[in-house]
């Protein structure tokens, strides 16, 4: 379907996509009485969509560069992809709420809702989300596998028990790694996993900062991961996360020999 803008009034109905919608031009899909849409094929948005339904993905919606999608209801994914591209954005006036697939932000994408909760699938990407982000189950990688860069969050961030967080590591110039950047409480548990970019080895001493917050609570990761078998020693400090990476000394065991006060000649 090719839709070059106008009004679409569900009134109380489902429209589900099954093939290809493209959002051309400017439209409004009301939903007087209530009404919903379900996308399980590909949704494209090109310029401004208003969408006054419940809206349900499992498929592809991708709102392209500089484009806009206004959601005045709630939006669900399950599945699927959700990407919001180059200096897009995405308003919700309820919540996001995701159990599976995948949600990215591309260089600079913005996100507006009131509550983002993840319990499941993966969240990419280096943009903003101005909302509350609740963790229970997801995967949370600024940059996306094999990027690094940083994901800006207005609003408080919960990282619940079953939640993950992926940070890769460089050192092209300097040691560096992924960032979040929270301007809001942080509540970090569950577990942080770090992985090493492409050709990165880590050398004893090397430390990053993850994580930075306007303020935090007490509670901690409860795993970190290493990327090989190095020591890994967090420090939670007032407004960011330092994790040190080192290796333990090498030691070394007298078996005998020489005479008996230095082990230089045995």
């Amino acid at each position: 379907i090719n839709w070059d803008g106008g009004d679409i009034n569900l009134n109380s109905v489902t429209l589900t996509n099954q093939g290809t919608f493209n959002a051309n031009a400017s439209g409004t899909i009301g939903a007087t009485g209530g009404g919903s849409l379900v996308n399980t094929g590909a949704f494209n948005i090109a310029t401004s969509t208003v969408i006054n339904a419940i809206v349900t993905n499992t498929g592809t919606v991708d709102i392209g560069a500089d484009a806009t999608m206004t959601v005045g209801n709630v939006f669900n994914q399950s599945g699927g992809f959700l990407n919001v591209n180059d200096l897009a954005t995405m308003s919700i006036t309820g919540s996001y709420s995701q159990t599976g697939g995948v949600l990215e932000l591309f260089n600079g994408g913005t996100i507006d809702a009131s509550t983002l909760t993840l319990d499941g699938g993966q969240l990419w990407g280096s943009g903003t989300i101005n909302a509350n982000v609740v963790n229970n189950g997801a995967v949370i990688e600024p940059g996306g596998p094999g990027s690094i860069d940083y994901l800006y969050i207005n609003g408080n961030f919960t990282n619940a028990a079953s939640g993950t967080i992926v940070v890769e590591v460089d050192d092209e110039a300097g040691v560096y790694s992924d960032e979040i950047d929270i301007n809001g409480v942080a509540d970090l548990n569950g577990t942080l996993t770090l992985r090493a970019a492409a050709g990165y080895s880590v050398v004893d001493g090397d430390e990053i900062y993850p994580i930075f917050y306007t303020s935090a609570t007490t509670n901690t990761f409860s795993t970190i991961n290493p990327i090989l078998d190095e020591i890994v020693t967090p420090t939670y400090y007032s407004t960011e996360l330092g994790i040190l990476l080192s290796y333990a000394p090498v030691g070394y065991i007298w078996t005998g020999g020489g005479d008996g006060v230095s082990w230089n000649d045995a």
